[in-house]
């Protein structure tokens, strides 16, 4: 497990690097000769800004503008680029940089891979800031949003009349409940949103499903379209063009229905009202997931189980859908994934005095303190902050 002292540099800063091959594809697809400006809010070390240069597009854009909030990255950046005229390297929190310039300044291109930060680990300032950007765009504001939406919702009101935006997001954006007022504010902002999704992780070391989100501001309203690739070496046989838009509802749906076609939605409806097809709720329960809170902490892996003694409180866990491969999933699987070194194992304490609790166990509710994984809204908010609710 990722200790706190250990996660300065990612979990709290949300700072996980675009490949260098992913930014390449998102420019292609995206720039022209033709943009006067460009902004990158959170340029990290300055990737997107590589891209531009190596597909030779950096010198023909009048104006680039980088935000990073670290000091050092920002000045690496400024000095690999301390030649380029127009190259503009900011060392500021992008939040504060939105405040700003908000209706003074569009651009017509942002580019971008937006720090994944949970509401516990930015500031006050950082909440009240996202708070009303949120707000103020009509969206709830709650501590289970992450930093990444309050970017993309910036971003989009600082993009110009006919601007494009390209940002790497986590691909829970098509399904989950804390993204609903953001599907509903993007739709009707954009006239044309693409998605790219990864049948493979791209990010391997966090185990994060992400997508590239394309969005595009216009006049004449397109929809929606989603293009699913295996991995990054699809993308250099990917055309855009013969992929087209379906009809995009306004409302606050999950975006997993446009996985089909609208000739496909036709096939499932006609199921849907056939009389001689059941449904699943007609025979069985069907319930949600577990929600565990944290599932850095609760999901844990065999070296972990070893050291906390954890055995006796663990369950046979598919912590992610790249855990499964095919249809049948059995113990034989589920070995595998524990010998990978899966988190495949869920810790389920019981609801016992803590008092009877092996000292092994406490040794590791106790590190979570120490690490201050109780503090989560949705641990916080338990009697007793280390007991998974409904497994």
């Amino acid at each position: 497990m990722r200790l706190k002292k250990d996660s300065s540099e990612q979990k709290l800063r949300g700072a996980y690097y675009t490949p260098l091959q992913l930014a390449n594809a998102m420019v292609s697809l995206v720039a022209s000769q033709n943009i006067a400006n460009v902004l990158e809010p959170s340029c990290g070390d300055g990737v997107f800004l590589d891209s531009l240069a190596s597909l030779n597009l950096l010198d023909g854009i009048p104006d680039v503008t980088a935000v990073e909030i670290e000091d050092d990255e920002a000045e690496k950046v400024r000095n690999n680029y301390r030649d380029k005229k127009n190259v503009h390297v900011l060392n500021e929190d992008f939040l504060d940089f939105y405040q700003r310039v908000y209706g003074k300044q569009t651009y017509d291109l942002i580019l971008g891979n937006p720090p994944y930060i949970r509401y516990q680990y930015l500031t006050e300032e950082q909440r009240e800031i996202q708070s009303s950007i949120l707000t103020s765009h009509g969206m709830k504001s709650n501590k289970l949003i992450n930093a990444w939406v309050a970017f993309l919702v910036a971003c989009v009101q600082l993009l110009s009349e006919n601007g494009k935006i390209a940002f790497v997001i986590p691909a829970e954006i098509l399904q989950v409940v804390y993204a609903e007022d953001l599907r509903l504010f993007l739709s009707n902002q954009l006239s044309k949103i693409t998605l790219l999704t990864f049948e493979q992780l791209v990010f391997p070391d966090i185990e994060q499903e992400i997508l590239v989100f394309i969005g595009e501001k216009g006049k004449e309203e397109k929809g929606i379209r989603i293009i699913e690739l295996s991995n990054l070496e699809d993308f250099k046989k990917l055309d855009l063009n013969s992929n087209g838009f379906q009809k995009l509802k306004h409302v606050k749906e999950k975006w997993t229905k446009y996985f089909v076609s609208a000739e496909e939605i036709k096939v499932i409806q006609s199921i849907r009202d056939d009389k001689r097809f059941s449904k699943f709720s007609d025979l069985a329960l069907i319930n949600v997931g577990i929600t565990t809170g944290n599932n850095t902490y609760f999901s844990v892996d065999k070296q972990t189980t070893d050291k906390y003694e954890l055995s006796s409180v663990t369950l046979p866990l598919i912590g992610r859908s790249s855990h499964a491969h095919g249809i049948y999933f059995t113990d034989k699987d589920w070995q595998e994934n524990i010998q990978s070194d899966k988190r495949a194992m869920l810790i389920s304490f019981p609801d016992t005095p803590y008092e009877e609790y092996p000292d092994k166990h406490k040794e590791y509710i106790e590190l979570g303190e120490k690490n201050e994984e109780n503090k989560g809204y949705k641990c916080s908010i338990r009697d007793r902050w280390y007991i998974v609710p409904s497994v």
